[in-house]
């Protein structure tokens, strides 16, 4: 990931709250997104991450990207684990 950063000039900001209903999911089960995921890889993914919040988990921040006026979002990196989401 690190690697492809690099590729091109980019711009951070941040970092910064905003409310979830402001971004675009890109992946998941549905056909229509970007990077689509096997409904049971999916769905299992959403279980460990609803599981570690009902214990208590503080989750770490989301990566957005801002990709033609539109913020997106995929990828949150867990103890140097990229898991996308």
């Amino acid at each position: 990931m690190s690697e492809d950063l690099k590729k091109k000039k980019r711009y951070w900001l941040g970092p910064i709250e905003i409310d979830i209903k402001y971004l675009e999911r890109v992946i998941g089960p549905e056909e229509h997104l970007e990077y689509v995921e096997e409904i049971k890889w999916w769905n299992y993914n959403i279980d460990q991450i609803y599981g570690r919040l009902e214990s208590g988990w503080d989750m770490p921040p989301l990566i957005a990207e801002n990709g033609m006026g539109v913020l997106d979002y995929m990828t949150v990196i867990i103890d140097s684990v990229h898991y996308r989401n």
